[in-house]
């Protein structure tokens, strides 16, 4: 996709050294021309390796005017498919361990909104608005959203933490 070549894992590993409870997440393009098995399945060994707290993954879909419109090897849909689903369950069973990790623990969390029924949302320093998980919390104490509070986790799933003030 004519990015310079750089060491992703170097850049990883330094990120993880230097700032105490980085979250480090990125997205991913399955399927892009040319793409063959060995270049998935090293994707596939990369994501297991380094463990990523949030990402995504696009399967590659052509865009007239683009370099790799017309570049041969168009990879097939059900290839891609596939792949993308591979990649979003292992994802899916890194990101539980990751959150499970925080059961027990207390983090900042700001309250994003407060629904009808009186469920109260929040959102860690993790998670982007609108794209990651969230954080239901339990409380007894009135909650203002943007606000932000220690809500000590009680449990978590695959995306989301579940909490109490």
């Amino acid at each position: 996709m004519n990015r310079p070549v750089m060491d992703n894992s170097a850049v990883i590993d330094k990120l993880r050294a230097s700032i105490p409870d980085v979250a480090i997440r990125t997205a991913f393009i399955v399927g892009f021309p040319g793409e063959q098995k060995e270049h998935y399945q090293h994707l596939y060994e990369f994501i297991e390796k380094h463990r990523f707290d949030k990402l995504g993954v696009f399967e590659y879909s052509r865009e007239k005017n683009t370099s790799s419109y017309s570049m041969k090897n168009q990879v097939p849909a059900k290839i891609k498919k596939p792949r993308r689903k591979e990649l979003m369950q292992l994802q899916q069973g890194i990101s539980k361990q990751i959150n499970e990790s925080f059961i027990g623990k207390s983090i900042p969390v700001i309250v994003e909104s407060i629904t009808s029924s009186g469920q109260i949302i929040g959102r860690s320093y993790r998670d982007a608005p609108e794209i990651d998980g969230l954080v239901y919390i339990e409380t007894e104490q009135p909650l203002v959203p943007g606000d932000i509070w220690p809500v000590k986790i009680k449990a978590a799933s695959e995306y989301d933490l579940f909490g109490i003030v």
